[in-house]
């Protein structure tokens, strides 16, 4: 957990107040004897212009913008030590600031190390004494863009010294310093043209990941609390009604007890399809929705693309969507992508990679002699990996619902999870190869992981359900390599196509390599070709 991790320096905004800080993370002593002890001790005021303390005001001065903090009596500060917690409060404030805590805690042993907690619900001990931050974790994605929730909620901070015990009274060491475990980011949102934006939500990601959010706030300036953390990159999105705008940066390091000013230009990311009358490469970060059947429509080098109830159509000489390098489809919604005669519905660029991902749902169907997801006619694909989403893909004549068309190849075929339905065309594959009409220019596929999920592969005539496609003749014009099914797979249907022998393995006069079973605790267990048709792995 990223909690009271540090880092230096810090970037993109006005840095406008700031604090050293380390990370303090303590190895508690030995267990405490039984019984309580009265404690009081002092803590130092909030360093100067820390930025997340209760009580809140930001003013302007001639160098910037700081948030002014200060104690205030009845704060509630834990004590970690000797793997128990204690929780003593601010009982007077000094005029200088510093405050005494006190209470009464479990007997601990003198000079033991202690960690000191505010609020004391950030930190929880289970019965080994595992410290947990759970409660202040949710929290950080349920932020309402103000400084109240932040002093509230988010006001984190961290000290250490030993404990002391004179005279049957327990107390610190020395005046302990609290440092914040949280950044403070200030948002203005603007668009391209510096209008402003108000968000109803906005999160802040790392590499895809969220980090951070807020919920159902209505707002143009958003206050964020952030762990200290550097990006790589850092995405900011923003939702304003029905549209996602986004802000990305490379690399963004935050520093705890920071407080940053930025005005954020973002970009508006749903691409309504129907307004497109130009062909459109889609850019990291984009938003496909609408319908469109008039121009063509790919993915750009290394970038992660969200279908939300897209439909798409292609009339021209060209996949449904063509992935010009590694791409990644995020699915939401219901959408539709179906390629022209010889084209794929997904055509990805040989030597290249397709991750899709999500909870949405994806029709993709080929057109004659192209794969639903794969490659097209004559023109070899690179490899797909799907990890979420539910799946329907239909190959055309001679060509695979997922994997290769008629006269090409595909590469590795890789399933994570999801739920799948794949039908391969006439002498076609559910999942696997296509066929083709000669042997020196067969179709192929390299090699098949299946790591988990539910999926239904259904061949064609002389095909196998996953495997290899099937010809009428005696040519061997379809290949396939190797398969591996993994024992977290949910359910695998593979069902074999009309005149086939196998529902996993060759079609008919096709070529198939080894299938190989994951058992768990011990090695794979190779088999042959299997016959079943319907074949239900695991067992029903």
């Amino acid at each position: 957990m990223k909690i009271f991790r540090f880092f230096s320096i810090a970037v993109l905004s006005l840095t406008i107040a700031s604090c050293s800080n380390n990370d303090n993370i303590l190895e508690t002593g030995s267990l405490a004897e039984a019984g309580k002890m009265p404690f009081t001790a002092t803590i130092a005021p909030p360093a100067s212009n820390a930025t997340t303390r209760t009580v809140f005001t930001e003013e302007e001065k001639e160098d910037g913008s700081y948030i002014n903090v200060a104690w205030k009596v009845g704060d509630k500060i834990a004590l970690i030590h000797g793997g128990r917690k204690d929780v003593v409060s601010v009982s007077s404030i000094a005029e200088d600031g510093s405050a005494t805590i006190s209470g009464t805690v479990n007997e601990g042993q003198d000079d033991d190390d202690v960690m000191v907690v505010y609020p004391e619900d950030v930190i929880d001990l289970d019965e080994q004494g595992s410290q947990s931050f759970g409660t202040f974790w949710a929290k950080l994605f349920a932020q309402d863009g103000t400084l109240k929730f932040i002093a509230d909620n988010l006001d984190a901070r961290q000290g250490q010294s030993k404990l002391t015990i004179k005279e049957g009274t327990v107390t610190l060491s020395e005046n302990v310093e609290m440092e914040s475990a949280c950044a403070i980011w200030k948002l203005t949102l603007k668009d391209n043209s510096s209008s402003i934006l108000t968000a109803n939500k906005v999160t802040i990601k790392d590499d895809g990941t969220a980090e951070c959010a807020t919920t159902n706030i209505n707002a143009s300036e958003v206050y964020l609390a952030m762990l200290s953390y550097s990006f790589e990159p850092l995405t900011i999105e923003a939702e304003v009604g029905d549209d996602i705008y986004a802000f990305s940066k490379e690399k963004v390091s935050l520093d705890a007890g920071t407080f940053y000013q930025s005005e954020v230009t973002m970009t508006k990311k749903n691409i309504d399809l129907s307004n497109l009358s130009t062909d459109y490469e889609a850019n990291d970060g984009d938003i496909l929705t609408g319908t469109n059947d008039n121009v063509k429509i790919s993915i750009a080098d290394n970038a992660t693309v969200t279908l939300k109830d897209a439909t798409i159509k292609s009339k021209g000489d060209w996949a449904g969507i063509t992935c010009n390098g590694h791409a990644k489809i995020i699915l939401m919604g219901t959408n539709t992508v179906t390629g022209n005669s010889g084209y794929s519905g997904i055509f990805i660029v040989e030597n290249e990679q397709l991750i899709i991902e999500g909870d949405g749902s994806l029709t993709a169907t080929g057109g004659d002699y192209a794969a639903g997801i794969g490659s097209s006619k004559g023109i070899s694909c690179g490899q797909i990996t799907i990890e979420g989403g539910t799946i329907t893909a239909q190959g055309g004549c001679m060509a695979a619902g997922i994997g290769s068309g008629y006269r090409s190849e595909c590469d590795l075929i890789h399933i994570v999870n999801a739920t799948i339905t794949a039908t391969g065309g006439e002498y076609a594959a559910g999942i696997g190869s296509g066929d083709s009409d000669t042997e020196s220019q067969p179709s192929e596929c390299s090699y098949i992981n299946i790591n988990g999920g539910t999926i239904t592969a259904t061949g064609g005539k002389n095909a196998a359900g996953i495997g290899s496609g099937g010809s009428g003749t005696a040519a061997k014009t379809s290949k396939f390599n190797d398969l591996y099914i993994s024992p977290d797979v949910t359910k695998l249907t593979a069902i074999k196509g009309e005149d086939a022998s196998y529902s996993i393995g060759p079609g008919s006069n096709g070529t198939f390599g080894t299938l190989s079973f994951g058992v768990p605790d011990s090695d794979d267990k190779v088999v042959a070709p299997i016959e079943t048709s319907p074949y239900i792995y695991p067992e029903e």
